[in-house]
């Protein structure tokens, strides 16, 4: 027994310690192949990769491609409101889910309005995630 107070070699100790954190750590893992462990998001990604140097027009174009597809209308229907770049405040790149948490990091981006059947809708982009419908914009900390 040591003057501590602790009962048993320190080695054992450490190994159960380790094996609790190899457990926890194990526990919050997802598997990537079980839809259900996924986390849900608004913020879809498409399979084109999107960087702040993607030019605007094919930005706009993924965006009203999208609208014209959900609204089952041509793409020359949907007419440009804005495109501009913006800094997000957080990870959710301007479109928060509730109850999700959202990495604390000012984000590159660019926000799209079009307008379509006489109604505006606003799309979002940041980081590599191209353009996606934001049904509840949030306003992004700057606006270039």
């Amino acid at each position: 027994m040591t003057g501590l107070g602790l009962v048993g070699p320190p080695r054992a100790g450490r190994a159960l310690a380790g094996a609790a954190l190899l457990l926890t750590l194990g526990a919050c893992a997802q598997d990537p192949t079980d839809p259900a462990s996924s986390t849900p998001t608004s913020n879809p990604t498409t399979e084109t990769s999107m960087t702040s140097t993607t030019p605007p027009s094919d930005r706009q174009d993924a965006a009203a491609a999208d609208l014209a597809k959900r609204l089952a209308i041509d793409p020359a229907d949907v007419e440009l409101v804005s495109q501009d770049a913006v800094t997000w405040r957080d990870s959710s790149i301007g479109c928060p889910e509730p109850g999700r948490v959202y990495g604390q990091t000012l984000v590159e981006g660019h926000r799209i309005v079009l307008r379509a059947r006489g109604r505006e809708y606003t799309y979002h982009s940041g980081g590599s995630t191209a353009p996606f419908l934001c049904e509840d914009p949030q306003e992004p900390a700057a606006t270039s």
